[in-house]
């Protein structure tokens, strides 16, 4: 087993405090044998123990320290002794929370670029610390602190963690197909920001994966077993993907529920349920769902599915994909809000030279902000080749601004066409499926809520949102592309 490296180390680190959840703890572990614990009489009592997959051994290398001080006591945890074959270091401290409540909690080891680490209060009586190895083989020293914290007088009540309800805990990369005996499955990636060993539930322990993968570059591909790593999504595991596991402490999904809009009733129903339990999690790898439709299935429907927690508390919903295409769920708006709308390729089935033409449809009630259009992901020169136009176009060809005009629709609705062409035409096209097509702005002009839709063929007959792959042979886009929204 691989080891810390010797100090002396400029230390890598994240402190990150999640006020969490539920009722009071009395310890994690009963077995006194399997604590260290300090404090009594006029002292408040608090307990140590190791989380898995850390070894109950090494409490024999720890030490608690309870100090009156500032209305209350000072407490730290640090090591006595060598801490060898230890790459992972996972406690918990417990305290009474009926009677005191923990602030200002520290995690105050280092290391010289080689170690990160994480504490967090999971509950109200339970703060729980992790650090885990990056690099080479190491040794965690003798006498070197952990982590404090102060205890002040006084219960401490929060609420219980929920399923996860960020947009980034939405499941991603959804895709519909049909079998050659006939029948569609609706498959996508668990997504739980910070659940990087995807046992359901968000926890100290989730390091491990950061650390094994320190530095790793990752794609947003069905390709790439480490994509639910990089939780804030920017191609690269890195220290920054330990703040989705503070952020969002204890999340757990324990179910996907599968939904069908039903035209007539004007909602969403349920036609099934997956467990994550059920599915073939591979060590390291991003678990895939994968639901396969009986006769409840309706052609041209419009689906998503939903996570639950085992309390059945929902999560934010997945955006909606259809045989034809995808649209996100309605998004609230305040009267002159802007969106900023990005249209990204999900995957591709052939490689794309040009985007001949795409057509956003949306409520009347917005309008485009002038000049707003650009090339590929935010930001940038207005027709940079960025997102993914940047893997393979040397430069662009974007219209001019008094293109973009808003199509009346009717119902309600408007529409804008958008093109894109690469300037060398006999360009191979796109080596990869994935990136950023385009972006632009819409502005509410009535606080209504924003759904956005694509159109692949007009009333006239013409085809509307397709593109040319290498060989100029047209397809259209289907569910290969969907939104995002700022």
């Amino acid at each position: 087993m691989r080891t810390f490296a010797k100090l002396p180390m400029l230390w890598l680190l994240t402190v990150l405090l999640l006020l969490g959840s539920l009722g009071c703890s009395d310890g994690l572990l009963d077995e006194q044998a399997q604590q260290v614990i300090a404090g009594g009489g006029d002292s408040p009592e608090v307990r140590v123990a190791t989380l898995d997959p850390t070894p109950v051994d090494v409490l024999d290398a720890l030490a608690i320290d309870v100090t009156p001080g500032g209305g209350g006591f000072d407490v730290s945890v640090a090591v006595t002794a060598e801490l060898v074959d230890t790459r992972d270091l996972y406690i918990s401290v417990d305290y009474d929370a009926n009677q005191n409540r923990a602030e200002a909690i520290s995690f105050d080891a280092g290391a010289e670029g080689s170690v990160i680490g994480l504490a967090v209060e999971a509950e109200p009586g339970v703060i729980e610390f992790g650090a885990t190895a990056v690099g080479a083989d190491a040794v965690l020293p003798a006498d070197t602190a952990l982590m404090s914290f102060k205890l002040l007088p006084g219960g401490d009540e929060r609420a219980v963690s929920a399923a996860p309800s960020s947009k980034r805990a939405m499941a991603r990369n959804l895709e519909l197909s049909q079998g050659e005996d006939g029948r569609w499955t609706l498959s996508w990636d668990y997504t739980n920001p910070g659940d990087n060993n995807q046992d359901g539930i968000v926890g100290v322990t989730d390091l491990t994966q950061i650390g094994q993968n320190f530095l790793a570059k990752v794609a947003n591909s069905w390709d790439d077993p480490l994509r639910h790593i990089d939780s804030n999504h920017d191609g690269e595991i890195n220290v920054t993907d330990i703040t989705a596991i503070g952020q969002n402490y204890n999340a757990e999904i324990f179910s996907y529920q599968i939904e069908m809009f039903d035209e007539l009733a004007g909602e969403y129903i349920t036609v099934g349920q997956l467990l994550l339990g059920e599915q073939d999690v591979q060590p390291g790898q991003t678990v895939r769902f994968s639901y396969t439709f009986g006769p409840q299935y309706v052609e041209r429907g419009w689906y998503r599915v939903a996570s639950l927690d085992r309390d059945l508390q929902f999560g934010t919903p997945s955006e909606e994909i259809s045989e034809q295409g995808r649209r996100v769920a309605p998004t609230g708006t305040a009267t002159g809000q802007v969106a900023t709308i990005t249209v990204y390729a999900n995957d591709l089935p052939h490689s794309i030279s040009q985007l001949n033409c795409l057509r956003v449809v949306y409520p009347n009630t917005f309008s485009y902000v002038a000049e707003s259009a650009n090339v590929g992901s935010p930001g940038g020169a207005r027709s940079a080749p960025d997102g993914i136009w940047a893997s393979f176009a040397s430069g662009v060809l974007f219209p001019d601004e008094f293109f973009f005009q808003q199509v009346e629709m009717g119902g309600g609705r408007l529409a804008i066409d958008f093109n894109v062409t690469t300037l060398l035409r006999d360009l191979p096209g796109a080596p990869v499926g994935y990136g950023d097509l385009l972006n632009f702005q819409l502005k509410s002009d009535s606080g209504d809520e924003l759904v956005l839709e694509f159109q692949e063929v007009s009333e006239d007959g013409i085809w509307r949102t397709y593109y040319s792959d290498a060989d100029v042979e047209d397809h259209f886009f289907g569910n290969a592309i969907g939104f995002s929204i700022m």
